[in-house]
């Protein structure tokens, strides 16, 4: 894998809405990166930057035991973590205040090849102790 590489990141929220039935969530992100391998890991930085400008900057390390670790620093902090089978939990701070937040992954599953490499997650995301949504991020790092 090359140092520059392009982050593709789609991740789909099932929420329900007792009104509405269920509603489908569709985010995705596209940008450059810097990709590392150190003492067993594999850490991507990126960058996302909100429609007012402002920064947070990101970093996502994959571990020998198939954990994920996405932080994430500035205008939106926080430290997830995925691992199949277990419930996380971490502050998530926003401009509008912060909010506790668990995810428990059902699925981890990672693919590291020679110029890509692909992480699909799914979990269960709860918001302040009450069930959220059903997610699922799917990561694509490739060489640039």
């Amino acid at each position: 894998m090359t140092k520059d590489v392009l982050v593709h990141i789609s991740g789909l929220h099932l929420e329900t809405d007792a009104d509405a039935g269920k509603e489908n969530e569709t985010i995705e992100v596209i940008v450059p990166g810097f990709y590392y391998f150190k003492a067993g890991k594999h850490y991507i930085l990126y960058e996302e930057i909100d429609e007012d400008g402002r920064v947070t900057k990101n970093q996502i390390k994959i571990c020998e035991d198939k954990r994920v670790e996405i932080r994430k620093r500035g205008i939106l902090t926080a430290h997830m973590i995925f691992e199949t089978g277990k419930k996380t939990q971490t502050c998530y701070q926003t401009p509008y205040g912060q909010m506790q937040v668990a995810m428990e992954t059902r699925r981890n599953l990672i693919t590291i090849g020679e110029k890509r490499i692909c992480i699909e997650i799914d979990y269960s995301l709860e918001v302040n102790q009450n069930p959220f949504s059903d997610c699922r991020i799917e990561i694509s790092i490739t060489a640039r």
